[in-house]
């Protein structure tokens, strides 16, 4: 059950499955929620795709990954808890830069060029450490990093829940690898 530590005896198993039956209905309320406004944001982004200009063709490829990385069959069940809930948010961002790019897409390229390089650095890693089946908690972190440098870049208005940057994250990245 999250911070719980696993049971050791037959009465402590007891106490947990107890506690468990008491929070599962909040716990599938939340997801529920969460599910219905990752549905919301996913329906908005893709009207904006389906609105994005034929020579965007960079934002596009660039988008399609992002939800590709994002939704992807089972990623309700893969997806830690905590990164689930901010999937609406990453939505959001991903269908703001859509409207925002045709006014700055000299910034747009710029910035996106900046995540590629973080997400090909990163998803090198993640298939060397996926080889050797040791992908560190660091650097299963690092990717929601990524995402929220994306928030960070592409639509400050939705706030990230600490500060981010491309300099932060190359310095944790220095210290992951």
């Amino acid at each position: 059950m999250g911070e719980d530590d696993l049971p050791r005896t037959n009465d402590e198993f007891m106490g947990l499955k107890q506690r468990a039956k008491t929070r599962l209905p909040a716990v599938k309320d939340a997801l529920i929620r969460t599910i219905a406004m990752i549905g919301t944001e996913y329906f908005a982004l893709a009207d904006a795709q389906a609105k994005m200009p034929v020579r965007a063709n960079r934002l596009s490829k660039d988008v399609e990954s992002q939800i590709q990385n994002l939704l992807y069959k089972g990623c309700f069940s893969k997806t830690p808890w905590d990164q689930l809930q901010h999937l609406p948010r990453y939505l959001k961002a991903l269908r703001l830069r859509i409207e925002k790019q045709p006014n700055n897409p000299e910034r747009d390229g710029k910035h996106a060029a900046s995540v590629g390089e973080l997400w090909q650095k990163w998803q090198g890693e993640m298939d060397k450490q996926a080889k050797l089946d040791a992908v560190s908690t660091e650097l299963q972190n690092f990717r929601w990093l990524i995402e929220e440098l994306r928030v960070s870049l592409f639509a400050q208005e939705l706030k990230t829940p600490f500060p981010v940057s491309i300099k932060r994250l190359e310095k944790v990245w220095s210290d992951i690898v």
